[in-house]
């Protein structure tokens, strides 16, 4: 049982730790109401890059998602500074709309 106190975005993230089946947590991201930063590499041979982006642009609209070149499945690791500089950017901005101004080409 999840329990009620809560919010949607801990749920979801309640739900993932624990490896409840997928079909739960598709149900849930939706529910998220926190500004959401996705920085996947487009080499990523773990996870078929296009078809994980098109369901997470499906899952979750409000997200604001950047493919990094030259980065695989541990983007962390292939491009650490610009993964540094986009969630330093991110965190910092207020609103939704600040993110595309800082990073034009990203979107």
């Amino acid at each position: 049982m999840i329990p009620a106190t809560f919010h949607p975005n801990l749920i979801v993230q309640w739900v993932l730790e624990r490896n409840l089946h997928w079909s739960v947590t598709e149900r849930l991201i939706g529910r998220m109401k926190t500004p959401t930063l996705i920085i996947w590499g487009k080499h990523d041979v773990i996870f078929d890059t296009p078809t994980h982006l098109q369901r997470w642009r499906h899952l979750a609209p409000h997200a604001q998602i950047v493919e990094i070149d030259q980065a695989g499945h541990l983007v962390q690791d292939d491009q650490p500074e610009l993964v540094n500089q986009l969630l330093l950017h991110f965190l910092a901005s207020s609103r939704r709309g600040e993110f595309a101004r800082w990073f034009p080409e990203m979107q």
